[in-house]
């Protein structure tokens, strides 16, 4: 775990959002010639300083991104058999769409979380042998969680570290 928390504080270097008030970021985003506010860090973004850093350690890699349903679960599965952690982002501008899971805290017990606009990190995926559900398993605000693939997976992009 040690290993885990020196990586991210030294990405952590190279993603972080432009800071306009000590304790909020935003981003603005030229979506279909309409801009919008962002808090967090977008894909973009996200996907250069991760390139960056890794350039900056004598690691060649580049970003791939994948958002079909089928491709992504299976590509999901085959990066993380190889212990290759995949990014996943979802940006809705819908209330609507508002992803909601429950996140394992530190002291072990569930809360209700939600969000329209924000990163995972996912580091699993459970299937059903009978029902054939899949269900994500992620990292985020350093606590663990899971929510329903088939649910949200048209509001995610997933993105892959090849090497």
């Amino acid at each position: 775990m040690d290993d885990y928390f020196y990586y991210i504080n030294k990405v952590y270097n190279y993603i972080t959002p432009p800071p306009i008030a000590p304790t909020l970021s935003a981003i603005y985003e030229n979506i279909t010639g309409e801009y919008y506010t962002a808090i967090g860090i977008l894909p973009y973004k996200f996907s250069s300083g991760l390139i960056s850093y890794l350039s900056d350690h004598g690691i060649h890699a580049t970003i791939d991104y994948v958002s079909k349903r089928h491709s992504a679960i299976n590509a999901i599965i085959d990066e993380l058999k190889m212990d290759i952690p995949v990014y996943g982002y979802v940006l809705s501008l819908d209330k609507k769409d508002t992803i909601w899971c429950k996140l394992e805290t530190h002291a072990g017990k569930d809360e209700d979380k939600s969000f329209l606009q924000h990163w995972i990190v996912v580091t699993g995926v459970s299937i059903d042998n009978i029902s054939g559900e899949k269900t994500l398993i992620f990292s985020t605000w350093g606590e663990k969680g899971r929510l329903d693939y088939e649910k949200y997976y048209s509001l995610f992009n997933f993105y892959f570290l090849r090497f």
